[in-house]
């Protein structure tokens, strides 16, 4: 009996086409998927009021949320759904701060090992300003390990 392996870069597209969030995390803060292809993602997310701090600009943890999904899901991309993974590493540098617009950020895979995935991303203002870079490791390992 053939095993027939599917890749979360299709579910991803499906999620894509279908205008769906990938996580219930995207769809509180309405964070949306908008490009996939194998290795890379970019995510777009409205700011809003809500996501300041108390000095009136868009709270780190929240460009960090989107720059976590974007490496993430091109972390996912490379993969089989008999595997899971989940961030094991992260670091964000801020260089801008955010009071409108959107945040875009764009990730990438920068090395895919057995049990490890590097990757990178990179966050956007609607001023296509780079306002922060992050890095970040993901752990491989098949579900029922």
């Amino acid at each position: 009996m053939e095993v027939i392996c599917i890749r979360y870069l299709e579910k991803y597209k499906e999620i894509l086409n279908s205008h769906q969030h990938h996580a219930p995390i995207s769809e509180l803060i309405g964070m949306k998927l908008i490009t996939v292809e194998e290795g890379k993602t970019t995510f777009e997310l409205e700011v809003k009021k809500e996501f300041f701090n108390s000095i009136g600009v868009v709270q780190g943890g929240l460009i960090s949320i989107i720059a976590d999904a974007a490496m993430g899901v091109a972390c996912g991309t490379l993969l089989d759904e008999e595997y899971r993974f989940y961030t094991i590493e992260f670091k964000i540098n801020f260089f801008k701060p955010v009071k409108e617009g959107k945040l875009i950020a764009y990730g990438k895979v920068v090395n895919k090992g057995k049990t490890v995935v590097y990757t990178e991303a990179e966050v956007y203002n609607s001023k296509s300003q780079l306002i922060a870079k992050a890095v970040g490791s993901c752990l491989v390992f098949k579900k029922n390990s």
